[in-house]
């Protein structure tokens, strides 16, 4: 996946099974990779894919004007911290002054840790 990310011809990302990613896996690319293109990361199996973030940090940049598609693909592991206090996700840095992209989800899931106190849960 990260072949696909760092691919500027690329669009389309199929994720036929799931995927755990580590630093490691951006071992000799420059960082962070800025995606000047839309793209899509979609799941290619009968059952949405799971995608584990690995709570990886700032490895790319969304550039304005572009979106990033996330279509049938659990996403796990995105956000260090209360995703509830501040979404997002920790991958990718944040835009810079002025600009604007669009992260969108279809047909998929976020799994979000949540630890409340017993008073607030019930």
């Amino acid at each position: 996946m990260r072949a696909a990310v760092a691919d500027s011809d690329t669009d389309t990302a199929l994720l036929p099974v799931d995927i755990v990613l580590r630093d490691e896996d951006w071992t000799g690319i420059a960082l962070p990779v800025v995606i000047a293109r839309s793209l899509t990361i979609r799941g290619a199996a009968e059952r949405p894919v799971a995608l584990d973030l690995g709570y990886l940090r700032g490895k790319a940049r969304l550039a304005n004007g572009t979106t990033l598609t996330l279509s049938g693909v659990v996403l796990a592991n995105f956000r260090s911290g209360s995703a509830f206090q501040a979404p997002g996700l920790d991958i990718l840095l944040p835009m810079l002054p002025g600009g604007a992209a669009l992260v969108r989800g279809v047909g998929g899931a976020m799994v979000v840790e949540a630890c409340f106190p017993l008073d607030v849960a019930m």
